[in-house]
């Protein structure tokens, strides 16, 4: 966005403008602006109805059609999620949010699922029979031991249980995450002052930022499915909060890196303490 140079907003007169909207030309902060299709549009001509905002998708089901508007979202949050959530509407609730995510996952679960399972019926012997050695020193009961053995086969009941673990299980498992960490970043917001729009907005945007999960049905893609969530979630709550990227960042990527350094700290330290108990 421009910066009209001693410029101030026309709703809040306290407040610099940062941007012009390019329908009346009225000065506006960042939370007076919204862009839409490469438009600067204020938030006056928005609720006067001089301008329709291009709207989600998603939230057009009964006119575009469910399949459509959902691959239709798919798409807008993988390939422009900084123009989607610059105009998302937060006002519809968590529940349209939720089944829009709900949707996105399970084509990838299910991809997962058949991907496991192809390949524990391709080389699941040859595991086993590398593992069989270690198995046998180990001295395992006898039925231990067989139920490991069918862990590597394939059988209608392993599928079956594969398929409630992988998608039943999984499914639930994987929106409450969603939730559960939406609710960290959100605590993350508030401390950077990067909170504008509320609880809600939070977490429909870390919903909709699922989207990006769909394209796990490419197997090698799932390896990098939840790390382009992130990014997508940054670029999500930047958009919807209208606040700085560098905040949307910190909440988006804060939870993950302080996992993951705990992850790294807590070996590292007992790797120290025992060094210092040894010597």
């Amino acid at each position: 966005m421009a910066d009209p140079t001693g410029a101030f907003c026309a709703i809040h007169p306290d407040r610099g403008a940062v941007a012009t909207c390019d329908h009346c030309g009225t000065f506006a902060c960042p939370d007076c602006i919204s862009v839409d299709a490469g438009r600067q549009i204020c938030r006056t001509c928005i609720d006067e109805g001089r301008v329709q905002l291009e709207l989600n998708p998603w939230a057009q089901r009964a006119q575009l059609g469910f399949v459509t508007a959902w691959w239709r979202t798919v798409l807008a949050v993988s390939t422009s999620p900084g123009r989607f959530f610059g105009t998302l509407n937060v006002d519809k609730g968590i529940g349209e949010a939720a089944s829009f995510a709900a949707l996105s996952l399970l084509p990838a679960l299910l991809m997962g699922f058949v991907f496991q399972t192809a390949m524990l019926a391709s080389f699941g012997d040859n595991l086993y029979q590398l593992l069989e050695p270690f198995l046998s020193e180990a001295n395992l009961p006898a039925d231990v031991g067989a139920e490991l053995e069918k862990a590597f086969q394939v059988s209608p009941g392993s599928i079956v249980s594969g398929f409630a673990t992988s998608v039943g299980i999984g499914l639930p498992l994987s929106l409450f995450f969603v939730v559960f960490f939406g609710v960290i970043q959100h605590v993350i917001l508030m401390l950077v002052g990067g909170d504008t729009k509320g609880f809600e907005a939070t977490i429909q945007t870390a919903f909709y930022a699922v989207g990006v999960r769909f394209w796990e049905v490419i197997p090698l893609v799932s390896v990098v499915g939840v790390l382009w969530m992130f990014v997508v979630q940054a670029l999500g709550y930047s958009a919807v909060h209208k606040s700085a990227g560098w905040k949307g960042f910190a909440a988006a990527w804060g939870p993950a890196l302080t996992c993951c350094c705990c992850a790294l700290a807590v070996p590292l330290s007992a790797g120290f303490i025992g060094a210092l108990l040894g010597g």
